[in-house]
Parts: C-alpha cells; sequence; structure tokens
C-alpha cells in the first residue's frame, strides 16, 4: 500500500498520535478529523470507490456519534478547511 500511495511506511496511529495529529481518540477516525489534521499537515488519503456510495456515515470526532454526509457535503466540508483529499483506487 505505501508502495501504491507513494508514502514510508504505514501503520495504525498510537493513540497519542491520533490525538496529537487529528485531536480525536482511537475508534474515532474519520474524514471529518481532518478539521484538526489540517492544521497538523495530515494528508488524507481516500478510496475513490466511496464517490459510488450514495451516503456515507463518519463519527464526528467521537466514536458514540455517526452522522450521514454524501460525497457532495463531504466535498464541501474539505473545501472550507481547506483539505485537498488524494482519491486513490484500493
Amino acid at each position: 500500500m505505501s508502495d501504491r500511495l507513494g508514502t514510508g511506511r504505514l501503520s495504525f496511529g498510537s493513540a497519542d498520535r491520533l490525538l496529537e495529529n487529528l485531536g480525536i481518540r482511537p475508534g474515532a477516525v474519520s474524514s471529518l478529523s481532518m478539521i484538526t489534521g489540517v492544521k497538523n499537515g495530515v494528508e488524507l488519503f481516500i478510496d475513490s470507490g466511496l464517490k459510488n456510495c450514495r451516503k456515507l456515515y463518519v463519527h464526528p470526532l467521537v466514536n458514540d456519534l455517526t452522522l450521514e454526509i454524501d460525497v457532495d457535503g463531504l466535498d464541501v466540508f474539505f473545501n472550507k478547511i481547506g483539505v485537498k483529499p488524494t482519491w486513490v483506487f484500493l
């Protein structure tokens, strides 16, 4: 996967790194976490297959709530916070 994305070694983020870079705890990772991640230089890679979904379900920075959003709404969110996601075929 790292070769496909052109990155170094990939791993799941530790609880400390998630809190430091995304402002969230394990289990709450979602594309909405980029509201904090963009300020910390986090890059976002998203499976391009999700563009075919009518609805996406994401955690709003906590894992005991879930929001429904469509891809267009997600793009609006990204534009407002200045995130340029990289859509990749997985």
